[in-house]
């Protein structure tokens, strides 16, 4: 991306998300670059769910980490976007485009 400052709110979104989910990974144990299961579940198991302290941040760990709470803004889901989220399929489901609550 050009670096005229055009484009620094969506950089600093973006890393933010990033970050968060690089950290959670680590928490989880996961490892880049492995690969999953090849096909898309059509419903997530108690198997595919992960401790909540995995994926939950304080404000200190935002600190920590240099995450602007209004930087995540963009991917906290909320009524108005959630919608039918719970008869979605989890390939396109609206919390992969808002996975922060």
């Amino acid at each position: 991306m050009p670096d005229d400052g055009r484009f620094d709110e969506f950089t600093s979104c973006i890393n933010a998300l990033l970050t968060l989910s690089e950290v959670a990974c680590e928490r989880a144990k996961c490892f880049p670059n492995v690969i999953g299961n090849r096909e898309s579940p059509s419903q997530l198991s108690k198997a595919d769910l992960v401790a909540p302290s995995v994926v939950r941040f304080s404000q200190d760990e935002l600190d920590l980490f240099g995450i602007d709470r209004e930087s995540l803004r963009p991917f906290v889901a909320s009524a108005d976007r959630m919608g039918d989220s719970e008869n979605a399929p989890i390939a396109s489901s609206p919390m992969q485009r808002y996975p922060l609550v």
